[in-house]
């Protein structure tokens, strides 16, 4: 059993530690804390991030404390008004946030809201996953992951696999989740592999209806393929890309105009590739 001069001489050690934490603390923040004319609050800018053991010794060792505290210096941020510095130290709030909280909802939320937009998309992609291993069911944090990659990086078969990743936590939503993993596989850049993927998910369908979609949006994409290659054809043998599927069939390289087997309508655009707009 610890003597009772052990304990004065362990809490004294953690008493010291705290106020030198605490100063350091102080003595950072104080500019952003305080404007300087008028002593007013300006937790607006939290431009000082510490440490996570910092931050968790702060908060007498709760790290769940330390997590939540972190989270509404980000809520009081204004990420209108914010200085590229004031950005990233957001930024590396969350982050703490995320590690210290991974199934913190509101702040895999708020990042998702904010820093992809900001320039930040690794971090929040980050911040994304870290949710998605903690929150098994939740399946909010691989979709909003997947539409990142679509979205900032054009990874459209990384943001597929993400998002059925997400009908995997969330069966209630597993059709609707994989209509949109379906229509991602087949803007992959790379046909073959577009195929691939949607082969699978047709061969794992158990509604009819929706195989019968997944059926249609296959045949769509090799539809885009057949047109894609009678395009580069036609510019080979005349020097000039197509301006319409008029001028594909002058060729005889298509007998009539294509149809959508989704009821969209093709087009070529004037970089000669295939694009599809709603039918009006």
């Amino acid at each position: 059993m610890a003597s009772s001069k052990t304990i004065r001489v362990d809490v004294l050690i953690q008493l010291a530690l705290l106020i030198l934490f605490g100063g350091i603390y102080v003595s950072l923040t104080k500019d952003q804390v305080y404007e300087a004319k008028n002593y007013q609050r300006n937790l607006s800018h939290p431009d000082v991030v510490l440490p996570a053991p910092a931050s968790i010794f702060l908060a007498g060792g709760d790290s769940h404390l330390a997590g939540n505290l972190l989270f509404m210096r980000v809520l009081v941020s204004s990420t209108q008004q914010m200085a590229p510095e004031t950005r990233s130290a957001v930024m590396e709030l969350q982050k703490q946030v995320s590690v210290l909280l991974p199934a913190h909802e509101d702040n895999y939320y708020v990042a998702e809201a904010t820093l992809p937009w900001m320039g930040y998309v690794d971090q929040t992609q980050q911040i994304l996953l870290n949710a998605a291993e903690a929150r098994k069911k939740d399946p909010f944090p691989y979709f909003y992951a997947g539409f990142n990659l679509q979205q900032f990086k054009d990874d459209y078969l990384g943001a597929a696999k993400l998002v059925e990743k997400a009908a995997v936590a969330a069966p209630q939503f597993k059709v609707a989740l994989q209509v949109i993993a379906a229509k991602w596989y087949a803007r992959t850049p790379t046909p073959e592999v577009a195929e691939k993927a949607l082969d699978l998910l047709i061969s794992q369908a158990g509604d009819p209806e929706f195989k019968k979609y997944l059926e249609q949006q296959k045949a769509r994409n090799q539809l885009v393929v057949k047109l894609t290659q009678s395009i580069a054809t036609y510019q080979q043998r005349v020097g000039h890309l197509p301006t319409s599927w008029d001028d594909l069939m002058t060729q005889q390289l298509i007998e009539h105009e294509p149809m959508d087997p989704l009821g969209a309508r093709f087009v070529i655009d004037e970089r000669g590739k295939v694009r599809l707009v709603n039918q009006k």
